[in-house]
């Protein structure tokens, strides 16, 4: 007869020491975009973006705004941030509030608490600072680390339909994720833009459902017209036509007003629904180009049905 006694183990072997693992997020430090000594300025002008304010309407189609961004910062004990704005050959304004337009600082933008942008607003500047040309820096510190952001030249003039012959204003609306790019998670952040080019050769598409009845007459069901609009920019940098591209373009909701004196008809604040980049044209001897993307109207109820 066996007897077999089972004693308990007094220094049991934890089961954390194996097979087990631990899932950390990844913290992307901004970097300085790369520079060179090269000059091009000798063969072609800066890109320089032309922006308006009316000091006696505040109407948006004759006042533009400009987002500078939506930045990160995932150091929440030490990060920082500072917006300057800057008037050429005046003085350096520092954007802490809404003077000069709408900030969002961190711990206030929904779902995205490290995040801060500022939507600027021409009118405000114009009617504080007065016309002239401007651009504006931003510096982020995370870990120590500090990374000043410079942006183009903004020319700002007053209002005039003559002058803003032969630009389009571009306003997005976003939310979601652009993968490689900028988290918009559910803030609604909004961008806008002017850039030299126009928006129309407006084509109406015509789309048919029909059936054939037992005498094989032709019998209609449901007809659609869809407007189709192209946006045909002139030459412009990879500063302007890559955010255009890969982030603009892809935005829940995309306005666009053409500033066109001879235009077809009048676009002002079109909804539409970008469909295709039908054109580039590049140039061997500048770093600028030229597109052609496709539109559709957003809202699509030119509907006959039986």
């Amino acid at each position: 007869m066996t007897i077999i006694t089972q004693l308990s183990n007094p220094l049991p072997m934890e089961q954390t020491e194996f097979a087990t693992k631990m899932v950390t997020s990844s913290i992307a430090i901004p970097e300085e975009a790369p520079s060179l000594s090269f000059c091009f300025c000798d063969y072609e002008c800066d890109f320089v973006e032309t922006v308006f304010a009316d000091l006696s309407d505040d109407d948006s189609y004759k006042n533009d705004r400009t987002d500078i961004g939506l930045f990160n910062i995932p150091d929440t004990v030490g990060g920082s941030y500072a917006i300057r704005l800057i008037k050429r050959g005046g003085s350096t304004i520092n954007i802490i509030d809404n003077t000069y337009g709408s900030l969002s600082d961190l711990n206030t933008i929904t779902g995205l608490p490290t995040y801060f942008g500022y939507l600027l607003d021409w009118h405000k500047v114009a009617t504080l600072q007065g016309f002239g040309k401007y651009y504006f820096e931003v510096d982020l510190v995370n870990y120590t680390n500090t990374i000043t952001s410079t942006s183009y030249d903004f020319q700002l003039i007053p209002y005039s339909e003559e002058s803003a012959d032969g630009t389009v204003k571009i306003e997005t609306v976003h939310n979601g994720c652009v993968e490689s790019g900028i988290d918009y998670g559910t803030s609604g952040w909004i961008r806008s833009i002017r850039i030299p080019g126009v928006f129309g050769d407006k084509v109406q598409r015509l789309e048919v459902d029909n059936y054939f009845d037992t005498k094989n007459n032709k019998t209609q069901i449901r007809d659609q017209v869809v407007n189709e609009y192209t946006l045909s920019t002139e030459r412009l940098p990879s500063s302007v036509m890559t955010p255009l591209i890969e982030d603009k373009i892809l935005a829940n909701q995309i306005f666009i007003t053409d500033y066109n004196l001879f235009n077809f008809e009048d676009i002002r604040q079109k909804q539409v629904v970008a469909t295709e980049i039908s054109e580039q044209n590049y140039g061997s001897k500048t770093k600028k180009a030229s597109f052609k993307i496709k539109f559709e109207e957003s809202l699509q109820n030119i509907i006959k049905r039986n």
